[in-house]
């Protein structure tokens, strides 16, 4: 074995630990700058649209939750909501608006905002009623969220796994807004349909007003799986720099 061959392999070697590597196109921060992260973060973003599976995510175009309850609202909506095979759309295209981080010895948290000019929604549903109005016994409900703003409270901690830290996603939660949404409600029953869809697209803010804080709660188990898993599969020295 030649001389050249052998300095190649102990290159290779010395230079290659084991440790998954985010995408080049990610850069690593120090942990104090705000304005970093927030580049980092909208880079994340892009690299989900592309190429999720360089962040171990399987998918993100829909994200999914598998099923979900949301509870009856205090004026309108006044029964549970039963979804099932929940998809959501576009919310990789999420522009990030701002960024504000503080940590605390191990504990890392953010706040984050973003918009999106529209997200979608597709779901099957059982019991629908609205206005005291019975909608259907079951169907499949899309939505399109326009104008959508999100501002994100985000926990981190900073844990030790075998050799190396990682962070470990403790809560995620969010608040969202929307310049209107628009419904389409689909069952055995099409002109059942077009009455159902002309009473929520007329009252949509009286229906998202009612019941928003249970969809948000579904954006959140949704952005929380992704999240999780990429925080599972990168070290943290492979996120920020020391």
């Amino acid at each position: 074995m030649s001389l050249q061959i052998i300095f190649v392999l102990v290159f290779i070697f010395s230079s290659c630990d084991g440790k998954p590597e985010l995408p080049p196109a990610i850069i690593r921060c120090t942990p104090t700058s705000d304005a970093c992260f927030k580049s980092q973060l909208q880079t994340f973003l892009n690299v989900l649209q592309t190429n999720p599976k360089s962040l171990k995510v399987k998918d993100i175009q829909p994200m999914k939750v598998k099923s979900w309850t949301v509870a009856p609202g205090p004026k309108h909506i006044k029964y549970n909501q039963t979804y099932k095979n929940f998809r959501l759309y576009n919310h990789a295209f999420n522009k990030v608006e701002s960024l504000k981080k503080k940590i605390a010895g191990n504990v890392m948290t953010f706040n984050v905002t973003v918009s999106n000019p529209e997200v979608i929604g597709v779901a099957e549903f059982n019991n629908a009623t609205f206005l005291n109005v019975t909608l259907s016994s079951k169907g499949q409900v899309t939505y399109v969220h326009e104008g959508y703003k999100a501002s994100f409270n985000v926990t981190g901690e900073i844990v030790n796994r075998e050799k190396d830290k990682y962070i470990k996603l403790v809560d995620l939660s969010l608040q969202f807004s929307a310049s209107k949404i628009v419904f389409n409600i689909k069952t055995n029953n099409a002109t059942h349909d077009v009455v159902t869809n002309n009473l929520l697209n007329k009252n949509w803010k009286l229906a998202f007003d009612d019941v928003k804080a249970g969809y948000e709660k579904i954006y959140a188990q949704a952005y929380r799986d992704i999240v999780e898993g990429i925080l599972a599969a990168f070290p943290y020295d492979s996120i920020f720099l020391d």
